[in-house]
C-alpha cells in the first residue's frame, strides 16, 4: 500500500462491487448502491457507463463474478450471525467496506472497522456523507504489522464477553504468515464463545496463482501489495483449530455460485478464493 492511499486492492473489490451491482453482465448483484459512493470521482463515472456494457464485466477474467459472489455469500454469513443474536461485527482490514452503510440488518449491531491509519482516512473522508445503518460505527486504526489488534479493539469499546462476528475478506494473501498466525490469536482472545468468524484465503494450487504471469507478481509488490501468504484447506483449519475455532464450511468461488445463483446461470471463470467460516468454542 502506498503511503497516505487507499490500498490497490480496495479499490479494486470496491470499483468489483460497483461494477456487479445493477449492471448488465454480472453472474450475480451483490446489490451494493454505496460502493460507487467510496470511489474516486472520476473512476465512478467510468464505472457508471462501463455497467452498461456486458462485455466489461466479463472482460475481468472473472474477476467482478467473484466479488460479486463473496460479497453476497459474506452478507449471508454475517445476517446469519445477526439472527442469532450476534451484535458486535469486527471487519479486519476493512478497506473500502461498505456494510455498514447498507445493510439494514446491522441495525442492532456495532461495526468495528479495522484497518492501516492511511487507508483508514481515505475511507471515512469517502464515506462522510453517507448515512451509517448499523446502531454505531467505530473506525479503530491498527497496523497489523504490529502487536495490539486486540487493545485497538478493546479501547474502541469491543466487549470480549459477548459473541461478535470477525471477517477477513481479501486480507490474509497479502499479510506475512506469520502476522496472519498473530492476527488470529489475538482476535481470538477477544472472542467469546458462539462468536463467528469468516476468512477468505488463497491455495497454492489454483489456477491463477499457478499461472499468474511473473510481471503481475512484479507489479503487485511494486505497489507495496504483494501475495505473501498461501495456505491450504488443512492449514486454514489447523490455524483456525488452535485459536479455539471449528471450522463448519469450507467453500469456494463456485459453491458459491450454486448456491446464490437461480439454476442455468454461467458459472464464473476462475476460482480467486476460498472461503472458511468457523464457530468459537
Amino acid at each position: 500500500m502506498l503511503k497516505g492511499r487507499a490500498s490497490f486492492t480496495a479499490l479494486a473489490v470496491a470499483s468489483a462491487r460497483a461494477m456487479a451491482s445493477n449492471a448488465r453482465g454480472a453472474v450475480l448483484d451483490p446489490h451494493d448502491s454505496v460502493a460507487e459512493d467510496l470511489l474516486p470521482h472520476p473512476l465512478a463515472r467510468v464505472l457508471g457507463a462501463a455497467r452498461l456494457m456486458p462485455v466489461v464485466a466479463r472482460a475481468s477474467l472473472g474477476f467482478v463474478d467473484h466479488v460479486a459472489l463473496r460479497t453476497a455469500m459474506l452478507d449471508r454469513l454475517l445476517e446469519d450471525a445477526i439472527e442469532q443474536r450476534v451484535r458486535q461485527v469486527v471487519i479486519v482490514g476493512a478497506g473500502l467496506d461498505s456494510r455498514a452503510h447498507r445493510l439494514r440488518s446491522l441495525g442492532n449491531a456495532t461495526v468495528y472497522e479495522l484497518d492501516h491509519p492511511d487507508s483508514q482516512r481515505v475511507k471515512r473522508a469517502r464515506a462522510a456523507g453517507l448515512p451509517v445503518m448499523a446502531a454505531a460505527l467505530h473506525h479503530v486504526p491498527v497496523d497489523l504489522e504490529q502487536f495490539g489488534l486486540a487493545r485497538a479493539l478493546s479501547d474502541a469499546g469491543h466487549d470480549r464477553s459477548a459473541p461478535s462476528f470477525y471477517l477477513l475478506e481479501g486480507l490474509v494473501p497479502y499479510l506475512r504468515e506469520q502476522v496472519v498466525e498473530r492476527s488470529l490469536h489475538e482476535l481470538a482472545d477477544t472472542a467469546a464463545p458462539g462468536s463467528r468468524i469468516a476468512i477468505t484465503y488463497v491455495t497454492p494450487d489454483m489456477f491463477w496463482v499457478r499461472r499468474l504471469p511473473r510481471l503481475l507478481l512484479l507489479s503487485m509488490r511494486m505497489i507495496g501489495e504483494p501475495l505473501q501468504t498461501l495456505l491450504s484447506q488443512v492449514r486454514i483449519a489447523g490455524l483456525l483449530r488452535d485459536e479455539g475455532f471449528a471450522v463448519e464450511r469450507d467453500s469456494d468461488t463456485r459453491d458459491w455460485a450454486r448456491e446464490l445463483c437461480p439454476p442455468g446461470t454461467r458459472q464464473p471463470l476462475i476460482v480467486y478464493e476460498r472461503l472458511a467460516s468457523a464457530r468459537k468454542l
